[in-house]
């Protein structure tokens, strides 16, 4: 504890302390060391007993940090967290553009590019030819590992 969101000055992160070592570290990364040997905040049982407390005087001092230096800090102590990312962050995050995530698909002069997550687990996107746009019920077309576009059309009627 604490295992929940926090804003930050620029954002929000999830933060996820799992013991009271992480949380010693936790406390530490924020410039707080005190937290952890205070009685309130000493063992998770105390934690949770005193959460209001906790939560305010965290959430306090969070805000003030930006996003990235807080999780760069975090992750230094070795404390499970992450970003919740604005729509503009998710495609420029290190991660997804490392593993190839995202696909981009041209929807001709009627759109700018549009950009998705793809590549999920046995399930994959077929982007091999444009949408028919408006003429189709089904504009992204999302096939089971190994289906084919014609069992998807079949399947809504086309």
């Amino acid at each position: 504890m604490p295992y929940q969101a926090f804003a930050t000055s620029d954002g929000h992160v999830v933060i996820a302390v799992g013991n009271d070592a992480q949380f010693a570290r936790f406390a530490a990364a924020l410039g707080l060391p005190e937290l952890s040997t205070d009685p309130r905040f000493k063992g998770n049982a105390d934690r949770v007993r005193n959460r209001a407390a906790l939560i305010a005087i965290l959430s306090e001092k969070i805000r003030t940090l930006p996003k990235l230096e807080l999780l760069r800090a975090l992750e230094i102590q070795r404390v499970p967290a992450g970003p919740i990312n604005e729509m503009h962050e998710v495609f420029v995050d290190p991660q997804i553009e490392a593993r190839g995530l995202v696909i981009e698909q041209d929807l001709g002069s009627m759109s700018p590019p549009v950009k998705i997550i793809g590549i999920l687990s046995d399930w994959y996107i077929d982007i091999s030819r444009e949408s028919p746009l408006l003429q189709h019920p089904c504009s992204v077309r999302i096939l089971a590992h190994g289906q084919t576009c014609t069992g998807i059309e079949a399947d809504v009627g086309t």
